[in-house]
């Protein structure tokens, strides 16, 4: 099973659910921006907040959507990567070296999976 356009978690999996479900302390992400020097405004803390739980109902979603696949198929799972810049001969190769790195074309990979 290949999963396609897999993009990065960017936070910890304990994070994940509570801001899925809105509960984001923007006065700690206001404190750990102040402590790195940023000082800024309510509306962009609020935007930074949105954008938190945008992407923790992606994580969710897309955690719960595999979880589905994996119980539901006994296949191996390979995934590329969420290409943001298109596509050219060098992204091609940087494919081929992630499902390298997943074991495709390895003879003994293959024998596992059998």
């Amino acid at each position: 099973m290949i999963v396609n356009r897999v993009r990065p978690q960017w936070l910890p999996d304990r994070s994940v659910a509570a801001a899925a479900g809105g509960r984001v302390d923007s006065g700690r992400i206001r404190s750990g921006l102040a402590a790195a020097g940023l000082d800024l405004p309510a509306d962009v803390i609020d935007g930074l907040v949105a954008e938190t739980v945008e992407h923790a109902v992606r994580v969710h979603g897309e955690a719960a959507a595999l979880a589905r696949l994996e119980s539901a198929t006994a296949l191996p799972r390979l995934e590329l990567p969420q290409l943001v810049e298109g596509v050219d001969l060098g992204t091609l190769y940087g494919l081929a070296e992630a499902l390298t790195e997943q074991g495709v074309g390895d003879p003994a990979a293959s024998e596992a999976v059998s």
